[in-house]
């Protein structure tokens, strides 16, 4: 369950880092994806 539930925030974290780079917040689109990789060391994230 806790994988899980790691997983679907990664995916959120991942949205969020896009819609960053979409409104050119590099800072944030950053912390987001290295946010992501903690959750989910599995996801890719380059």
């Amino acid at each position: 369950m806790t994988a899980d539930a790691n997983r679907s925030e990664s995916l959120l974290c991942m949205d969020k880092a896009r819609e960053a780079i979409k409104a050119g917040d590099t800072d944030k689109a950053r912390r987001m994806l290295l946010k992501a990789k903690k959750l989910d060391p599995t996801q890719n994230v380059e």
